[in-house]
């Protein structure tokens, strides 16, 4: 258990815990001597909160769950009648009582600590599963397996922490060793790391004007391998394939009227373009299909001209084919003898005159570096490489950089000499955009966690994902405001939590309010002027321009849900009364409440009426003129951090069971056969809580996601 991470690790698997989860089994390990009774949880972890038993009993449960544990026959979790629960489990570490556990507040709550808790590392990366899927077995040995990157604790319950720290300390040692053909020297680069997002990569790509930037990669498990693109200094990533199988290499057009990609999947291997224009909407075109193979892609000076590695069947060689945008033909540039030759890579100089192929050769079992002159077909240079190599970039009009498994060096043909550039454990698989300045370049070493924030198409049949926005990881919270180009957040740092408005373009905000209060954001009025928020346990009013507070229910009541009206000019809002939930109606002009309905916990305005909620999450729909109500027969979930809303004719509302989330979807368009559509995630990687845009057009999550990869600027030295 790691406390201060609010995860449990089992067989290398990270689970995330809710903060009253952690606070019980923190509890219950600090007294596994003895049996803990119901009225000490009361008092010592609800903190004599008003909650049910059952309440306590439902977060025994979830620890049982994360357990596998069997009441029945318990290995962890004893329980017994009158006497309370107790820890059976062998336990170790130590953990000082007098520093504080993680603050918590009631589970019937949606507090800010609890979204906390939802801020903490997903999985550990396994391995490169592209490499598996790439029925390629040179590219797939060629490609470097990312290796697991532990965690650290500020107070860890076991010596792994130095274990870690000397893991750390042993990853900044670099050995430079060189081979016959290549001279030592000291590396002459510096690098930093550019803005991207996490996630496995296979290939990058940028503009020759610079304007445009794109990668392929696997950013979220659901989306699998796809091309994602964005402006210069934008900040965010728009999807512009959502069916792609692995899209393998990527190239721009010299003239940046467009960006190619091929996406390998073998026996039906395509190549592609996608049209660049001043909007964002980006056409995708096939130009070549159904070959056994195309991996990978390039571009020369002229633009009507792609060129890429090709297999048109599987007992044949692969050649390095070269397809004219305006003719739409296909032209073999490069010839074999040998049918177990493949030409893997290819790149032209800036000049155009000379192409350079890395050719895998079976029956030698080697890779082999050739120059090719364009103008006359001949071969005009060749050199066997003793290494696997990844990737070949002109780096001027004479030399060459080459990425193999030992080293990133320049290869000058002429001269025949080689200049290393980086040496052993440079973490390198891909270059691109080489000038004399500067190479990208994707490394596997691994980056800290992320927190992307996935917008999707709205209804959930037209599910895609529209945009992609990454945020800091200390940004828990994402939703629409009336400008697009703007968010709210909720942000905590140093036990601060702000409210503010995100720039998208800049990833920089603009706070509305500060406070060490706990915060969360419901929704936004359309002026932008007000936000309706939750502080302190009590619903507000937040002004957006003077960032004053006018408070709607006080510091006794007991709330629970709140929302705008349709016509903004009221807030819906339920708290806790002595024999039931009631609901009020607050006058934002008067400031007056004035009750609703009783009976009720969660409300939404939807037409002339309402769609209600039990205390038990049962679904109804109440017309405000004639009191008619009908049942819907579905139920919302009132586990903590979940959420819901009702947007057009449909409802959305969230669940979790610590191990899936689910997103649900309620078209009620005939409020007497009501649809539902769902769509299940894992709840590790991706949180119950979302927000659905004003016009219905998107909803946001957030996905936690451990960085796989990161995308470098190389900056070489001129000699």
């Amino acid at each position: 258990m790691d406390v201060e991470e609010m995860t449990l690790t089992r067989d290398g698997v990270e689970v995330i815990l809710e903060p009253k989860v952690l606070a019980v089994l923190l509890y219950l390990y600090q007294h596994h001597d003895t049996y803990i009774s119901m009225e000490e949880l009361h008092e010592k972890v609800w903190q004599g909160r008003v909650v049910s038993d059952a309440a306590v009993r439902r977060t025994i449960s979830k620890l049982r769950l994360l357990f596998k544990d069997d009441h029945k026959v318990p290995r962890y979790i004893k329980s017994l009648p009158k006497r309370g629960y107790k820890l059976i489990c062998p336990v170790s570490g130590s953990y000082n009582q007098g520093d504080s556990a993680p603050e918590t507040t009631s589970g019937e709550g949606e507090s800010q600590a609890q979204l906390e808790g939802e801020a903490t590392l997903s999985r550990t990366a396994a391995g490169d599963k592209a490499n598996a899927q790439i029925a390629d077995n040179h590219q797939a040995n060629s490609i470097p397996v990312a290796g697991t990157q532990g965690k650290k604790s500020a107070k860890p319950l076991t010596l792994s922490a130095l274990f870690l720290v000397i893991l750390f300390l042993a990853g900044f040692i670099y050995y430079f060793t060189g081979n016959d053909a290549v001279t030592p020297e000291e590396s002459a680069v510096s690098s930093e790391v550019l803005h991207s997002l996490p996630g496995d990569k296979l290939a990058l790509a940028q503009s020759p004007n610079r304007q445009y930037f794109a990668f392929s990669g696997q950013v979220s498990e659901d989306t699998g391998y796809q091309v994602y693109i964005k402006r210069e200094n934008g900040h965010d990533f728009l999807p512009v394939t959502h069916n792609a199988h692995v899209p393998i290499s990527l190239a721009f057009s010299v003239n940046n009227d467009a960006l190619f990609y091929s996406d390998m999947k073998e026996g039906s291997s395509s190549l592609n373009s996608i049209t660049l224009s001043d909007g964002a909407d980006y056409q995708t075109q096939p130009l070549l299909e159904n070959y056994f193979k195309i991996g990978n892609i390039f571009t020369s000076n002229d633009p009507q001209l792609v060129y890429f590695s090709g297999q048109k069947k599987a007992n044949e060689p692969r050649y390095i084919y070269r397809y004219n945008r305006s003719t739409q033909q296909t032209v073999r540039v490069t010839s074999s003898t040998n049918i177990k030759d493949l030409d893997i890579k290819g790149t032209i100089t800036p000049d155009g005159k000379l192409m350079a192929v890395l050719r895998y050769s079976e029956f030698e079992n080697a890779d082999e570096i050739r120059i090719i002159d364009l103008d006359s077909k001949t071969v005009i240079y060749r050199r066997q490489q003793n290494n696997i190599v990844y990737d070949l970039r002109w780096f001027d009009n004479e030399n060459l950089l080459i990425l193999n498994k030992e080293q990133l060096f320049k290869l000058d043909y002429k001269q025949d000499a080689a200049l290393e550039v980086l040496g052993r454990e440079h973490n390198l698989i891909a270059l691109a955009n080489v000038d004399q300045q500067q190479v990208l370049a994707v490394s596997t070493q691994q980056s800290a966690p992320k927190n992307l924030f996935f917008e999707q198409e709205l209804p959930f049949n037209d599910w895609t994902t529209r945009k992609i926005y990454n945020v800091e990881p200390n940004v828990l919270y994402m939703a629409h405001q009336a400008d697009d180009k703007t968010k709210t957040i909720l942000v905590n740092r140093d036990n601060i939590a702000t409210l503010g408005k995100l720039h998208t373009v800049t990833n920089e905000s603009t706070p509305y309010i500060e406070t060490e209060y706990n915060l969360l954001p419901i929704a936004s009025a359309s002026s932008g002027l007000q936000e309706l928020i939750k502080i302190n346990h009590r619903f507000a009013l937040l002004n957006t321009e003077t960032s004053s507070l006018t408070y709607i229910t006080s510091g006794d009541d007991y709330v629970g849900d709140a929302s705008f009206t349709d016509d903004e000019n009221h807030i819906l809002f339920s708290v806790k009364g002595y024999e039931q939930w009631e609901v009020y109606r607050y006058n934002i002009a008067s400031k007056t409440s004035s009750l609703l309905l009783s009976g009720f916990r969660y409300i939404r305005p939807y037409g002339d009426g309402f769609i209600l909620g039990t205390a038990e999450g049962e679904l109804f729909w109440h017309n405000d003129q004639t009191g008619e109500q009908v049942a819907l027969d579905n139920q919302l979930s009132t586990e903590p951090n979940t959420h819901w809303d009702v947007n057009g004719n449909f409802i959305f509302w969230s669940s979790h069971d610590l191990v899936q989330t689910v997103f649900y979807q309620l078209d009620i368009s005939d409020i007497n056969k009501p649809v539902k559509l769902s769509k299940t995630f894992d709840y590790n990687k991706i949180k119950p809580y979302f927000s659905v845009k004003k016009d219905g057009s998107s909803l946001l999550y957030s996905v936690r996601q451990k960085g796989k990869s990161e995308i470098l600027t190389l900056r070489l030295d001129q000699t």
